[in-house]
C-alpha cells in the first residue's frame, strides 16, 4: 500500500517538493524492524520510480494505542508517556522542523502535539 500511495504522489506531481514524501513506519517492533522495512521500500522506489524514498522515524507497536481508540481518546493524551506517544511527538518536531525550518522548529514549539503534551503535564 505505501508503494502505491508513493507512485501515485511521485507521478502526478511534476516536480515533488524535496522531502515532501517520506516514510513512517507504523507498528514497528523496534528501530531494526523500521529500518528494515524502509529500506525494502526504499529499494522498490530507487528501482522502479528513481526515487531515494527518505526515512522519516517510526512508530511504536504498542496496545495502549488500540486502547485510546476504544476510549475514543488520544492517545498523547491518555498515554502520553507511552512508547507510541513518544514517537508521536518525536515525529511532530520533525515535522515541523521541515515545515517551519529548523529555526522556527526550534524557538516555536507550537506544534499541536507540544500544545497537548503540555496540556497535560507531560505525566501518564
Amino acid at each position: 500500500d505505501a508503494y502505491g500511495v508513493i507512485k501515485t504522489v511521485m507521478t502526478r506531481e511534476p516536480r515533488p517538493r524535496p522531502r515532501s514524501v517520506q516514510l513512517v513506519v507504523n507498528q514497528s517492533s523496534g528501530m531494526k524492524e523500521a529500518v528494515e522495512v524502509h529500506g525494502r521500500i526504499a529499494a522498490v522506489c530507487d528501482r522502479f520510480l528513481g526515487f531515494g524514498l527518505p526515512f522519516a522515524g517510526s512508530i511504536a507497536s504498542d496496545g495502549r494505542v488500540s486502547q485510546s481508540v476504544r476510549m475514543r481518546r488520544p492517545l498523547i493524551v491518555v498515554h502520553p508517556k507511552s512508547e507510541a506517544s513518544r514517537d508521536v511527538r518525536s515525529l511532530s518536531v520533525y515535522i515541523e522542523a521541515i515545515v517551519c525550518g529548523s529555526e522556527g522548529a526550534a524557538q516555536s514549539r507550537r506544534g499541536l502535539l507540544e500544545r497537548l503534551w503540555n496540556l497535560v503535564g507531560g505525566a501518564e
